[in-house]
């Protein structure tokens, strides 16, 4: 279905920053948050219904998205936590602006990538996709109030110790976990007021730092499939088109 609309399944997530559609669910799979698709929700508006490849296969082109976009899996949405209307609403305002995590650079403490989160080269793509910079390791010349420290629930003390960590986290936002960080991936909204772990136990609406605080707006997430469509065959005025399942 997906060559007949001149599309390119993508099947690695590497490859998910480059996907144009993403097919998230039919009548018998559900969304799911998976790695692929909170990269590919920060990068597209257009999460999809199967009903839209296998509609525009059978029409021999591009169907338009919105009449298929995955607006009413409640089921779905309540498992999130999320309103899937308000996820593509807040996207396409945070893409407008450089992305949700636009400004910031994120750490991720040892004890976090691959235990309660992706591998590290997932998350450093789910960061980038989403507008912000992966850091390797927390220099003493950061910046605290653009830096977001992910660190275990409870912060362990070996986290803690590690260089400049502790410093960072008292003069900045904190600590958070890596479920606030996705789930701010999946609304597309970055509101440091829903959870923190401050280090001094200090809510950040309560310090003189706050004016950092922000709310970003837009993303979503799916079970899925990905194509990229030649737009020489398809009228697209874009060079590529990709769906991501």
């Amino acid at each position: 279905m997906i060559q007949s609309i001149s599309g390119v399944l993508v099947h690695r997530v590497e490859d998910a920053p480059i996907a144009t559609h993403v097919i998230a669910g039919n009548d018998h799979s559900s969304l799911r948050r998976t790695s692929k698709l909170m990269i590919a929700l920060s990068c597209t508006e257009n999460i999809l219904h199967m009903d839209w490849l296998a509609h525009s296969a059978r029409a021999g082109k591009l169907l338009p998205c919105k009449n298929y976009l995955l607006l009413f899996d409640k089921k779905s949405e309540k498992e999130q936590n999320i309103v899937m209307r308000e996820t593509i609403r807040n996207g396409r305002a945070c893409r407008r602006s450089g992305g949700l995590l636009f400004g910031y650079s994120i750490y991720f403490c040892k004890g976090v990538a691959g235990k309660s989160s992706p591998p590290e080269h997932e998350l450093n793509l789910i960061i980038s996709s989403a507008g912000g910079v992966f850091l390797q390791e927390l220099s003493q010349d950061c910046y605290p109030e653009n830096t977001i420290i992910i660190a275990s629930d409870p912060v362990t003390d070996n986290q803690r110790d590690e260089p400049n960590v502790e410093m960072v986290a008292q003069e900045g936002n904190g600590f958070f976990t890596s479920s606030w960080l996705f789930q701010c991936i999946m609304t597309q909204e970055l509101n440091f007021q829903v959870y923190t772990k401050k280090s001094l136990s200090t809510p950040i609406s309560n310090r003189k730092d706050a004016k950092y605080s922000r709310s970003r707006t837009g993303s979503l997430s799916c079970a899925i499939s990905v194509c990229s469509i030649d737009s020489s065959k398809s009228g697209l005025t874009r060079t590529s088109r990709r769906t991501y399942s």
